[in-house]
C-alpha cells in the first residue's frame, strides 16, 4: 500500500510548482496533500490496531537518531541572544526537518515485498518520460514562442527563494542567443539533470545486476535510453553528467567482477557519440547556437582554467567552490559554534554566506561539527548497508529481484551522498526524505525478514480501537 502512495507521491513533485495551501512562509504544494494523506492514513490504521511504528536497531538507524538529537542542539549556542524572528527561524526549520524524518521512520515501518519496489522503478521510468518529453517541446516552444513554454510558479517556498516571496516569478532558464536551457515542470534545469542521471543510473544497473529490464520491448529499452540522454544534453547542465561520472567511477571501484561484453561497450559508445552529434545538428539548425562548443566552452573555463575571460555567462561553479570554502574556513574558526538551523538561510549575517548548495556543508555552519559528522555517518551507513545487501544477495539465483534493489538503491545513495555534498541543499528537501525512506523502507524489510532482526516498537495500540463514523 505504501509504494502506491510513493508512486503518487513521485508524480504529483513535478507539479509543486503550484501550492494548494500555505503555513506561514511555508508553501505546500501537491505532493505535500499525499505525505499528509499517508500520515492520516497511518494514524487511522495504527488506531484500529492494524499498524505499528517501528525503529530498526541497526547502524543506519541509530545514524538517524543521532542526527535528529544535533539537530535539536543545534540553536542551544545562540537561542540567549538572538531575536525573537531568528528563534522562529530555528524553531520552523528543525521541526520541519523533524517533520519529515518522521515520515521517513513511518514510512518505513510498513512491510514491502520485492515486486513493490521494481513496480515503483517502473513507474520512476515512466515519470522520468514524461518531464522529459514535456521538456523537449517546451524548448522548441520557448524558440518558437508556443503554449506552454513557461510555468508561472505560484508557490511562496519557490518564491521567497529567489525575491520577497510576493511576486509570481517564472522558471529559471539561461539563454544563449535562440537556445534555452530544458527545464521541464522543474524550477531550474539542474532538477531536471539530475532526474535522469538518476533514471540512467537505474537503467544501468540492470545490466549490472543481470536482470531483465522492467519493460520487455526492445524499442522502448533503446527509446528510454535515448530520450534520457538527449535530455542531460539539453538541460546543459554539470549536475546529471558529473553524477554519471561518480557513477562509472563507482562502477571501477565495486563492480571488481563485472564481465565486460567489448564489442558491446564499442558499438554503445559509437551509438551515444552519434546520437550527441545528432543532437548538436538539429541544435545548431533550429537556434543557430552550436551545443557542443558551449560544453567545451564552459568544460574549459571552469576546470582547465582556459580563457576564464569568456566564462559562460551565470556560470555558478566557482561561487559554490567559495561558498563551501567559506563555510569549513567559518567551522575552523570556531568548531564548538553552530548557528542553528535554517539561519544560513534566513540572514547573510548569520555565518556570512546566506545559501550554500551543500546539505553537507550547510549543515556545518548551522548544525555545527556535531550535525555535519552525524549526517555524513548516516550517508555513509546508508551506503555501506546497501553494499553488505548487494554482496548478501549477489549469489541468490532464487530471488534476483532482491539483488537488483540493493544493487540500485546502493548507487542511488551514493548520488544522493555526492549531490548533498557538492550539488544541492537537500536536508530540508521533502523529495530528498521521500527518497531516503524507500531505501529505508527496503533495509527495514530485509532486516525484518533476517534472524538479525532487532526492532523497537515506537508507537502500537494493543487492541483495536473501532471507529464508529455513523
Amino acid at each position: 500500500m505504501i509504494v502506491n502512495f510513493l508512486i503518487v507521491y513521485l508524480f504529483l513533485t513535478s507539479l509543486d510548482f503550484f501550492q494548494v495551501f500555505t503555513v506561514g512562509t511555508l508553501g505546500f504544494g501537491i505532493s505535500h496533500v499525499v505525505i499528509i494523506a499517508i500520515l492520516m492514513i497511518s494514524t487511522i490504521q495504527l488506531l484500529k490496531g492494524n499498524f505499528k511504528i517501528t525503529y530498526q536497531n541497526q547502524i543506519v538507524f541509530r545514524a538517524l537518531l543521532a542526527f535528529i538529537i544535533s539537530v535539536y542542539f543545534s540553536g542551544f549556542f545562540n537561542l540567549s541572544y538572538l531575536s525573537q524572528e531568528y528563534i522562529v527561524q530555528y524553531l520552523k526549520t528543525s521541526s520541519h526537518l523533524i517533520y519529515l524524518i518522521i515520515v521517513a521512520i513511518i514510512i518505513s515501518s510498513y512491510k514491502a515485498e520485492e515486486k513493490d519496489f521494481i513496480r515503483y522503478f517502473k513507474f520512476f521510468l515512466v515519470f522520468i518520460m514524461i518531464v522529459d518529453i514535456y521538456g523537449i517541446y517546451q524548448l522548441i516552444a520557448r524558440a518558437f514562442d508556443l503554449p506552454l513554454a513557461w510555468i508561472e510558479i505560484s508557490n511562496i517556498s519557490y518564491q521567497s527563494r529567489v525575491g520577497d516571496g510576493n511576486e509570481s516569478i517564472s522558471q529559471l532558464a539561461l539563454r544563449f542567443e535562440n537556445f534555452y536551457r530544458l527545464t521541464s515542470f522543474f524550477s531550474e534545469p539542474s532538477t531536471a539533470s539530475a532526474l535522469n542521471a538518476f533514471g540512467l543510473v537505474g537503467f544501468l544497473s540492470f545490466s549490472v545486476a543481470k536482470r531483465d529490464f522492467v519493460f520487455k520491448s526492445i524499442a522502448i529499452r533503446y527509446s528510454i535510453m535515448v530520450i534520457m540522454i538527449i535530455t542531460l544534453l539539453l538541460c546543459f547542465s554539470f549536475t546529471g553528467i558529473s553524477g554519471i561520472v561518480v557513477y562509472f567511477v563507482s562502477l571501477l571501484l565495486f563492480e571488481k567482477n563485472i564481465k565486460i561484453n567489448y564489442k558491446m561497450l564499442f558499438l554503445t559508445l559509437l551509438f551515444i557519440i552519434c546520437l550527441v552529434v545528432i543532437v548538436d545538428i538539429v541544435v545548431y539548425q533550429l537556434t543557430d547556437v552550436n551545443l557542443l562548443n558551449l560544453f567545451w566552452q564552459r568544460i574549459s573555463t571552469t576546470f582547465l582554467g582556459k580563457d576564464t575571460e569568456n566564462m559562460i555567462v551565470g556560470e555558478s561553479y566557482y561561487d559554490r567552490s567559495d561558498l563551501i570554502l567559506g563555510a569549513i574556513v567559518e567551522r575552523i574558526n570556531n568548531p564548538l559554534w553552530a548557528d542553528g538551523l535554517g539561519m544560513t538561510y534566513k540572514s547573510v549575517t548569520v555565518g556570512g554566506y546566506g545559501y550554500i548548495t551543500s546539505s553537507t556543508f550547510t549543515l556545518l555552519l548551522e548544525a555545527g561539527l556535531f550535525g555535519f559528522f552525524t549526517f555524513n555517518f548516516f550517508m555513509i551507513a546508508m551506503i555501506y548497508t546497501m553494499y553488505t545487501f548487494k554482496k548478501q544477495f549477489s549469489n541468490d539465483n532464487v530471488n534476483k529481484d532482491k539483488y537488483f534493489i540493493s544493487t540500485l538503491f546502493f548507487y542511488f545513495s551514493i548520488l544522493h551522498y555526492f549531490y548533498n555534498t557538492f550539488v544541492a541543499n537537500q536536508y530540508i528537501s521533502d523529495s530528498f526524505w521521500i527518497n531516503i525512506s524507500l531505501i529505508l523502507l527496503f533495509i527495514s524489510n530485509v532486516i525484518k525478514n533476517s534472524e538479525r532482526s532487532n526492532s523497537i516498537t515506537l508507537i502500537n495500540t494493543k487492541h483495536k480501537i473501532r471507529i464508529n463514523l455513523s
